[in-house]
């Protein structure tokens, strides 16, 4: 009897003892295992941290410190982004206390990856859950990298109920109106962060609120105190670089190259605005002297011209003969706005000089005025793949075919032409035509396209 108690009464008492002492023994070896872990990981010995918190989490499988740890080793080497999200999307799955910090490093991983959209997700999460404005500069500062600035308004609201006196959140709002063309409003949030930060700041840290306050400025034909706020971005060698885009010298580098392409129009507003900023600015007071020169002169000559030609024509000049005539007269007509006569001129020029580089540059202004930009397109396509032209001649080709594919709206398109113009002194012209484009459709997306 005394047998049979034993063996069937206490036999599950011994059972649950072994078993007891199972379990502890084997939690004990997972602690162990997360111990060695976390030497070597303080270490930045990776590889063999991460092998032993394998062996942690083998033991304790439902010990979360062990997997959020783990995470954090493949964060820290700086070169496992992937891992480390799957890693991270374990714990947030567990509905852990951890999730908090998890769709942080989530959100930071997915930027390493460039996929901006998984980042601003997981920063918005972790938004919903803790409403800390830190999380708003994340995703306000992604979507101005990423050219969105159209979709960083609603985040712009949000975060200025939540903290109205942040001036952070003020100087993405008036990044925000800067890239909209809505310079007022930019203006009157840059004073507001300026008013918090006081007028002593300076270093290349405070380079970005300089700069915005001086953009506005600028943008407003405020030009001594755009400069002045300048003078702060300069610390930044970055933003030193911008402000030098939005210098005379740039402007009149770029007037120069769309003067070489026939967009006169546009060469005019950029030396009006040089001379603005720099009244007594010799080379840019002589081409706007020159163009009105042209301006009137085309007028006055045509009519000459025409009877050149006509008279030339009666006594039997060939076409040869009469190309130099064809050509100023091309060139009047173009200057006069008659696109019409300017490309039958130039044709007929072209007929028998058909390499001039320039008449053919004259012949694709021309169809682009008249419509017809897939064939201005193709022109000057054609003469930056021909043999004989190379160098600057090749460059200038592709900064206008840049152009009619901008002015087409073929954004895309434009920003790769623009690539290939980047040489000789049309490097400036194509940054400006990038940084255009760029302007250009986020202020079509936001509905407020300043002409």
């Amino acid at each position: 009897m005394l047998e049979f108690f034993f063996k069937h009464k206490f036999l599950p008492i011994l059972f649950g003892v072994a078993l007891f002492s199972t379990v502890e023994t084997y939690a004990q070896e997972g602690l162990d295992a997360f111990v060695k872990a976390e030497n070597f990981r303080q270490n930045q010995d990776f590889t063999n941290a991460l092998l032993e918190y394998d062996k942690a989490i083998l033991k304790e499988p439902k010990n979360l410190k062990y997997l959020y740890n783990k995470c954090l080793c493949f964060h820290e080497t700086q070169k496992k982004p992937k891992e480390t999200i799957e890693c991270f999307q374990k714990v947030v799955t567990a509905q852990s206390d951890y999730n908090l910090t998890a769709y942080e490093l989530i959100a930071e991983n997915y930027v390493k990856l460039d996929n901006a959209d998984e980042a601003i997700k997981n920063y918005e999460i972790a938004y919903k859950k803790r409403e800390d404005v830190s999380y708003k500069y994340y995703i306000l500062d992604l979507l101005f990298k990423e050219g969105r600035a159209v979709e960083a308004l609603p985040h712009i609201e949000v975060a200025r109920k939540l903290a109205p006196e942040d001036f952070q959140i003020m100087y993405f709002e008036a990044r925000y109106h800067n890239i909209m063309g809505t310079h007022e409003e930019a203006l009157a949030s840059m004073k507001k962060v300026f008013e918090i930060l006081g007028s002593e700041v300076s270093g290349p840290d405070f380079a970005k609120y300089f700069y915005e306050l001086g953009y506005a400025e600028h943008a407003l034909g405020n030009y001594s105190a755009a400069n002045q706020a300048f003078a702060g971005a300069r610390e930044n060698n970055y933003f030193n670089l911008k402000v030098k885009e939005l210098s005379w010298e740039n402007y009149l580098a770029v007037a120069k190259s769309y003067l070489d392409i026939f967009e006169n129009e546009v060469a005019r507003d950029l030396l009006n605005k040089v001379l603005m900023m720099q009244p007594d600015q010799p080379e840019a007071k002589e081409l706007v002297k020159k163009m009105e020169a042209n301006q009137a002169d085309a007028t006055t000559s045509i009519a000459s011209l025409v009877s050149r030609v006509n008279d030339m024509k009666k006594k039997g000049a060939s076409p040869m003969q009469l190309a130099p005539l064809q050509n100023e007269l091309a060139i009047r007509y173009f200057q006069t706005g008659n696109y019409d006569d300017a490309l039958k001129c130039a044709n007929e020029y072209l007929s028998v000089n058909a390499n001039d580089v320039r008449v053919q540059f004259l012949r694709g202004a021309c169809e682009y005025r008249l419509g017809n930009s897939d064939e201005a397109e193709y022109v000057f396509e054609s003469i930056g793949k021909s043999a004989k032209v190379e160098g600057e001649a090749r460059v200038k080709c592709y900064f206008a075919m840049g152009v009619v594919q901008r002015k087409t709206k073929q954004y895309d398109l434009a920003r790769k032409t623009f690539k290939k113009a980047l040489g000789g002194t049309f490097v400036a012209a194509a940054k400006y035509e990038t940084e255009l484009i760029k302007r250009t459709v986020q202020q079509e997306k936001g509905g407020k396209l300043k002409k």
